[in-house]
């Protein structure tokens, strides 16, 4: 499942990307892209399933 989030920063770009259901936690990659330099950054983070379901239920995350 790949999700996309709001960035107070406007010239970033924020993905989440489920990798795994564990249960009571997801683990998700979070990519972060730059949209002046170009750069990506990724980073692996481990989120509780309460929280994971509440941003999506408050569009603070929305699927792609």
């Amino acid at each position: 499942m790949n999700f996309a989030r709001k960035s107070s920063d406007k010239d970033k770009c924020n993905f989440i990307t489920v990798l795994r259901d564990n249960g009571e936690t997801y683990t998700v990659l979070v990519t972060v892209k730059d949209e002046k330099t170009g750069e990506v950054t990724q980073r692996e983070e481990t989120i509780s399933r309460e929280a994971f379901e509440a941003a999506v239920k408050n569009g603070y995350l929305k699927k792609q």
